[in-house]
């Protein structure tokens, strides 16, 4: 009977030490979007139109980029607000170009409590469009996660120095970036994020996501790092997906352990 008792005493002493198995893991749902500020191939303003396909998605957080607040072209309205109004999320906006009495950007909207904000310029030569990288830093279930929104320049020189910038924003622990890049896999730029990062997509044949409705390129991706990818990058090609915008959303689905 002492034998048994001690062994009991043993194996309970283990069981405690061992992780909850109770403990589940928090799942984000990540989807990245170039919405066009809501303009369509058919050329209309639609913003719920892009919030019901960002709703069909059934993402936590939502990268956005060409964002308009207060532009003529989007009948003034503030859109990252109105969007993060129709989905029940909070949200950030990060300005890069102001115009027209208005303003353009990117925008992050999530479900989960906004701990920080930043945006941060891209090096841009004069007389380009300038560029940023929007990051936020989330708290997922207790876990602090940083997570990066941005949308590279038109060359292949500005790219190179985007993707440089981008990766020296990077901090440890769990980390995403997403956005429109403006080049593929093979892109200096993004060959810079994939020395640090890993993309979603999965396979040798990857995805097109641009341009709506019949997509030729890859340029729209979601990277990340110190997390599980449990569902691989998908991109949303629907009949109100092909005409919303000028690219396709995508989404992808990770655990943090």
């Amino acid at each position: 009977m002492r034998w048994v008792r001690y062994c009991a005493v043993v194996l309970l002493g283990i069981l405690l030490l061992l992780p909850s198995r109770t403990e589940a893991a928090s799942t984000v749902r990540v989807l990245t979007y170039n919405i066009h500020h809501c303009e369509g191939q058919d050329k209309k303003l639609d913003l719920e139109r892009i919030a019901r396909i960002i709703t069909s998605s059934k993402a936590d957080v939502v990268c956005l980029q060409e964002v308009d607040k207060e532009l003529k072209r989007s009948n003034k309205l503030d859109v990252a607000r109105v969007l993060a109004e129709q989905l029940d999320m909070t949200f950030r906006f990060g300005v890069n170009y102001r115009f027209a009495g208005g303003e353009y950007g990117t925008a992050i909207l999530s479900r989960w409590p906004i701990v920080s904000t930043e945006n941060h310029a891209l090096p841009t030569p004069k007389k380009e469009e300038p560029r940023g990288c929007l990051e936020v830093v989330l708290d997922i279930d207790g876990q602090q996660v940083q997570v990066l929104c941005t949308h590279w320049g038109l060359t292949s020189e500005q790219r190179a120095d985007h993707g440089k910038a981008t990766v020296a924003l990077v901090k440890e622990g769990p980390v995403i970036v997403a956005g429109d890049f403006n080049e593929g896999v093979d892109g200096e730029g993004v060959q810079a994020l994939l020395k640090e990062l890993s993309h979603s997509y999965g396979g040798d044949a990857l995805p097109k996501t641009y341009p709506t409705p019949e997509a030729r390129g890859l340029i729209d991706f979601i990277f990340y790092k110190g997390m599980m990818l449990t569902h691989e990058a998908q991109v949303l090609d629907t009949a109100e997906s092909r005409v919303a915008s000028d690219h396709f959303p995508v989404v992808a689905e990770f655990v943090l352990e």
